[in-house]
């Protein structure tokens, strides 16, 4: 398997447990924000988010690959060869996934774009220790010292960032 198969294999993936996720029982918004300055939004907005995040630590915030996969997802659900036999509801399925997957590797873009990751290696760092930060807050919410154990390495991480010269 070639590196952008590896990646376009992780956007599958990340797409097909965000659907699964977004049609479990639950309130109708998530917080995607914290506990101090929560931001509520919809269900599938809140995974499509955390898949995001996800994506972009899978590919190490590679805005190259971000697009990639974003250009993939859109040529897959804009194919017209699907067979004869599929029925509409099965087609109509085919093309909410390949939404999502586009919805999660744009997200994704956005991300790294607007951290100014696509540019700037520090960002990218300080990108990539946030998400990973992300993940584990959403993964073992439930687990309060796992949490706080990933914040502060989440800060140790972040004043090596700064220490470093932009240029290493």
């Amino acid at each position: 398997m070639t590196d952008t198969e590896r990646h376009l294999t992780v956007l599958y993936s990340c797409t097909a447990n965000c659907l699964l996720y977004e049609q479990d029982p639950g309130p109708a918004e998530l917080n995607i924000g914290s506990q101090l300055e929560p931001r509520m939004v919809p269900r599938s907005h809140a995974w499509r988010d955390y898949y995001a995040h996800h994506l972009i630590t899978q590919v190490h915030a590679d805005i190259a690959i971000l697009r990639l996969c974003s250009e993939w997802a859109t040529r897959q659900h804009d194919r017209d060869d699907l067979p004869d036999d599929m029925t509409a509801s099965k087609r109509e399925e085919a093309k909410q996934f390949w939404r999502c997957a586009i919805d999660i590797a744009d997200m994704a873009v956005e991300i790294v774009e607007g951290a100014g990751a696509a540019t700037d290696e520090n960002a990218r760092r300080r990108l990539m220790a946030s998400s990973e930060h992300l993940q584990t807050s959403i993964a073992f919410g439930a687990l309060p010292n796992v949490v706080a154990r990933s914040a502060a390495d989440l800060v140790d991480e972040l004043d090596r960032i700064d220490q470093r010269d932009p240029g290493d």
